[in-house]
């Protein structure tokens, strides 16, 4: 039997197809033994001939036990790597809107976020579509490079709303 889908579903699972950055390219690094730790050289960020070296922070993967329970305790920010018409049809409760593919617009304002929570003793979980979507392990490199250490929850939104968290 064939099922038709929806014109919304259909929709959504076209754009669920083409939203993240090139899916191919980072599958494998996504796939890797946790801790995972950032480049040792950036492109993107200048070295100063006057000081030292930032220290990289450390990238680790939080399932969604520790997702929700560090979300239900307060102690997590999530930011939601998707682009923003995905996080617009619906996010994790309280996620903040970051996308990957407007990183070099959002970047100075995304690590004063990230800087004040951590100063705040909280986690930074990052996560993107599904498992298969390399924006969020993208955007934690970057951040690991600026030297904040951050979570993926690479499962993401798929499986939250799975889950019936949404």
């Amino acid at each position: 039997m064939v099922q038709v889908m929806k014109p919304q579903r259909l929709l959504m699972a076209t754009l669920l197809m083409v939203g993240c950055v090139d899916q191919t390219e980072m599958t494998e690094s996504v796939n890797e033994a946790v801790p995972v730790k950032a480049k040792q050289e950036s492109q993107d960020v200048p070295k100063k001939e006057d000081s030292a070296p930032v220290k990289k922070g450390e990238i680790t993967q939080a399932s969604i036990e520790q997702v929700f329970e560090l979300k239900t305790q307060g102690r997590a920010v999530l930011i939601d790597t998707r682009p923003s018409i995905f996080f617009a049809l619906g996010h994790i409760d309280g996620a903040e809107s970051f996308p990957l593919k407007e990183f070099t617009e959002i970047k100075g304002k995304l690590f004063e976020r990230v800087k004040q929570v951590k100063s705040e003793g909280k986690t930074v979980i990052i996560y993107c579509a599904n498992v298969k979507c390399p924006d969020s392990h993208e955007m934690a490199v970057k951040l690991a490079e600026q030297g904040y250490d951050v979570s993926v929850f690479k499962e993401g939104w798929e499986l939250w709303k799975e889950a019936g968290l949404d």
